[in-house]
């Protein structure tokens, strides 16, 4: 329910497999904001939080090339400037892991085989005339293997049988075009053309493929008709092509039918069609005071417009509001209220025979804070939040026939609540670091109108989580850091008995508690780096350590049962990994 954007323009993820990589070389970027909520309408299309990427312009005067190396990942970057007076700016960087190489060794005798692969590359070239052109080519792609040894059961069903294999990848070409008219009106036009992939497959008989090619626009004006009020007009265009194909070992509609003796046939099934949405926007800020830091009121307007042809159309609005006002010279008070639109996700918007009656997600929220500046690095942030979800797109209870009926409705319902902390000391010296804690619960009811008064936790509600992350420069060009995260386990749904269908050679599986009743063990890890800096006259060499998951729980991914459900065992993530590396920087 999160989006990502960078330079105005989404894509799915942020981070490669495992999170510890991201997916856009660091010394490319600008800006990293992340906003949890209460964010502004120019973002749209999500419920939860935003992640907004800026990438930085302009390279150096002096052309540099760097190479990176660890146990992880390979990477180059290459940037400068050409031409006869350096106006054109370019930059190239790639990367690609070879962790699936190295993993096994850290994973034997745990009867789990997991091989992640990346890579991702980026292109920019700048240039400032009477426009300020920035463009930007960028790919990522993701490969994930899992397997089990032999003497591991995985159940008697031939058709889940054998390893798993997940792909990802993006690919994308934006152009960034900015202009200042006059001191109170400039433009900004950012296209893009791409395409996001997506692949899975279990065994031999598990087949679904994805292919989404997509252009977006994002256009804004910022008019500044009084030195304290600021409008921003804008639209952000998504629209393209997408074709799925899905290959089973048995059709979908054996779920309706009670015939417990009805065998399994393989089907396969696959659509292609287009969808687009031209959400429009606008904001206006206002700043009524003398001192224009004392008081900020933003407001906004966001329609919301999806159209899939001949499946369905959805349209909402979302209206916004947030203050931020000094109460004292260094206490500042925050709050926010809005409504947020969400449309369905590919498979939940599609029927065999099109025409379906589904509509956006929706989320009315609200949050209240505080922020208090401490000296000239320190700055301690609270905020409590409020979330009422409505029209959650649910599984259809009263389906009877996969081809004439909707397989999703927007029956669900949910709430989401808690308090946010943060203690921030900026790198204003030799030390930085923060601390934050946010206290949360988000549940959920499926079927109200049916009955249903079962609230149960969402699949990934974490009531503590807990991050601290420290670094410090020390004497002879030696840095240190390290990050520590404790967060509440996973629920799920147990299970603890298995029923034997003689005629489908197959256990289906009971549950032995309500939905997302338990939890996974509590996530907690701690990761460490220690780095020395070793300059010359024309390039520079770092030296670093980093032991990740150097302490760690037993932070358990997910529950795998045998094939009975009689018995069952955490999958769990990353083991200890010391990576030692290499930065090398060249002046050319």
């Amino acid at each position: 329910d999160s989006a990502v954007y960078i330079d105005g323009i989404r894509i799915p993820l942020i981070y490669h497999l495992g999170g510890y990589v991201s997916v856009f070389n660091a010394d490319l970027l600008e800006s990293v904001d992340y906003l949890p909520g209460g964010y502004g309408v120019q973002y749209g299309r999500s419920l939860g939080g935003v992640v907004d990427v800026s990438t930085r312009k302009e390279s150096p005067e002096q052309p540099r090339l760097s190479w990176s190396t660890d146990i992880l990942d390979s990477g180059g970057l290459f940037e400068g400037r050409l031409g006869k007076d350096g106006q054109h700016h370019l930059a190239i960087a790639a990367r690609r892991s070879y962790v699936d190489l190295l993993l096994p060794v850290f994973l034997k005798n745990t009867g789990i085989t997991a091989l992640p692969r990346w890579y991702d590359y980026q292109l920019r070239y700048h240039h400032k005339g009477t426009w300020d052109l920035t463009a930007l080519f960028f790919g990522f792609g993701d490969n994930l293997f899992l397997s089990t040894d032999p003497d591991i059961p995985q159940g008697v069903d031939p058709d889940t049988q054998g390893a798993a294999e997940i792909f990802y990848g993006t690919h994308r070409g934006l152009v960034n075009l900015e202009r200042e008219f006059s001191d109170t009106l400039s433009m900004r036009l950012v296209p893009s053309f791409g395409v996001d992939l997506a692949e899975f497959g279990l065994g031999s008989s598990f087949d679904i493929e994805q292919d989404q090619w997509l252009l977006e626009v994002r256009a804004e004006a910022n008019w500044r008709p009084h030195p304290k009020v600021e409008i921003i007009p804008g639209i952000d265009f998504l629209g393209g092509w997408y074709k799925f194909n899905v290959g089973l070992p048995f059709s979908p509609t054996m779920e309706l039918d009670a015939d417990p003796t009805q065998e399994r046939e393989p089907v396969s099934f696959g659509d292609d069609g287009s969808g687009w949405g031209p959400d429009l926007y606008i904001k206006t800020q206002i700043r009524p005071l003398a001192d224009p830091d004392d008081l900020l009121l933003t407001a906004g307007m966001r329609t919301s417009v999806v159209t899939v042809v001949d499946q369905y159309t959805a349209v909402g609005l979302d209206p916004r509001f947030s203050a931020r006002h000094r109460l004292f010279e260094k206490t500042w008070v925050k709050g926010s209220a809005g409504i947020y639109t969400q449309p369905p996700q590919p498979f939940e918007g599609w029927a065999p025979e099109g025409d379906i009656d589904i509509d956006f997600e929706q989320a009315a929220s609200a949050s209240l804070g505080v922020e208090q500046s401490i000296g000239q690095a320190t700055t301690l942030e609270m905020e409590g939040f409020y979330k009422d979800l409505s029209d959650l797109v649910v599984e259809n209870s009263e389906l009877t026939d996969y081809n004439s009926q909707a397989s999703f409705v927007n029956e669900g319902v949910g709430r989401v609540y808690g308090l946010e902390a943060m203690v921030r000391r900026d790198p204003v010296d030799e030390f930085f670091g923060w601390i934050s804690y946010t206290l949360s619960r988000s549940e959920r009811l499926d079927h109200p109108k049916h009955g249903d008064t079962q609230w149960y936790p969402f699949d990934f509600d974490q009531t503590h989580i807990f991050v601290a992350l420290a670094g410090v420069e020390l004497p002879r060009a030696w840095r240190a850091s390290g990050r520590f995260r404790y967060i509440t386990g996973n629920p799920y749904t147990p299970y603890d008995l298995g029923v034997y269908n003689v005629d489908q050679d197959s256990y289906t599986a009971f549950p032995s508690g309500n939905p997302n009743s338990e939890r996974l063990p509590d996530f907690y890890s701690l990761d460490l780096r220690t780095e020395k800096r070793l300059t010359f006259k024309k390039w520079r060499l770092d030296l670093y350590l980093d032991v990740l998951n150097a302490v760690r729980g037993e932070n358990a991914e997910y529950v795998n049962y045998n094939y009975d459900y009689t018995e069952s065992r955490w999958i769990k993530g990353l083991p200890l990994i010391p990576s030692f590396g290499f930065e090398a920087e060249v002046w050319l």
